[in-house]
């Protein structure tokens, strides 16, 4: 007998055939239905969060438009509170990769308004934190003389880039320019200059400077005057000039020799100055 004529071995064969199709079949039909479930539960929370996402870049969008376009005034009217409002909006919706925070307040830096922009580039840091940005707050932060901010920013920038000298100069500078902690701002000055190596030291002239106007306010006015000397006479910048004649001024008041200017003849670039100084009321001043 053949194998094709014993009992049952074609029918068992043919009826098995239809049975494996169906399970065959049935797989893709779950996967779907489990796939559908999972996606009914996942999809609402990502179209909210894309809605909020969207939302809060609107928000941004009109705020800055209104602050770029007439600034927070009309007339007698201040629609800061209004545009502020919108920021916070914005803020508080969107999602972490946007860093709402910090594109406020670098918009509002850009057009001036340090002392609106400092809390969201705090705010911003303290979510994302990097050198660059620790470093554009407490610059922003010097200029409407917010203390407390310019300390935190520089001092993180030193935590992210010990090797670098450039915050600690310009803390030191900042502190030295407000007439504040000069003790410490000394010490600041010096490990800048000790750091300033390689390619850093030709910036050095700089950190003289700073280390000048910290010893100034500090009424040691020779040693003020010898730091002064590593600052080559060459090197234009207004602010220089002015701590080198307040420095000549205060010797000769206080009946001194009268200083000789035995500065390097070479200036160095300038890429890295101190923070700007400025008068009381518009900026860092003394």
């Amino acid at each position: 007998m053949s194998p094709t004529e014993m009992p049952g071995a074609g029918g068992d064969r043919d009826n098995g055939a239809p049975a494996l199709t169906g399970r065959i079949l049935y797989l893709p039909v779950v996967a779907l239905l489990v796939c559908f479930v999972i996606g009914a539960l996942l999809v609402p929370g990502q179209l909210d969060g894309i809605a909020k996402a969207r939302s809060a870049e609107e928000l941004f969008l009109l705020a800055a438009a209104a602050v770029s376009s007439t600034g927070t005034r009309f007339g007698d009217e201040d629609y800061w509170p209004t545009i502020k409002a919108e920021f916070d909006e914005a803020c508080q919706t969107a999602r972490p990769g946007q860093r709402m925070e910090e594109r406020v307040g670098r918009l509002l830096a850009a057009r001036g308004m340090h002392r609106e922009a400092v809390p969201y580039l705090v705010r911003g840091l303290d979510a994302n934190p990097s050198y660059e940005l620790a470093k554009t707050t407490a610059e922003t932060a010097a200029q409407c003389g917010d203390t407390v901010a310019v300390t935190r920013g520089f001092t993180l920038a030193r935590q992210l880039e010990p090797g670098n000298p450039d915050p600690y100069n310009s803390l030191g500078y900042y502190y030295a320019v407000q007439g504040i902690r000069l003790q410490e701002a000394e010490s600041l000055v010096l490990t800048a200059i000790d750091l300033a190596t390689g390619n850093r030291a030709r910036y050095l002239p700089l950190y003289y400077d700073s280390l000048a106007w910290v010893y100034y306010r500090q009424g040691r006015l020779e040693e003020a005057w010898q730091a002064m000397q590593h600052v080559p006479l060459t090197l234009a910048d207004p602010f220089i000039d002015q701590h080198r004649l307040a420095i000549q001024r205060a010797l000769l008041e206080e009946g001194g020799a009268q200083p000789t200017e035995e500065g390097p003849a070479e200036a160095p670039l300038t890429e890295s100055a101190p923070p700007t100084e400025s008068a009381p009321g518009e900026g860092a001043g003394p």
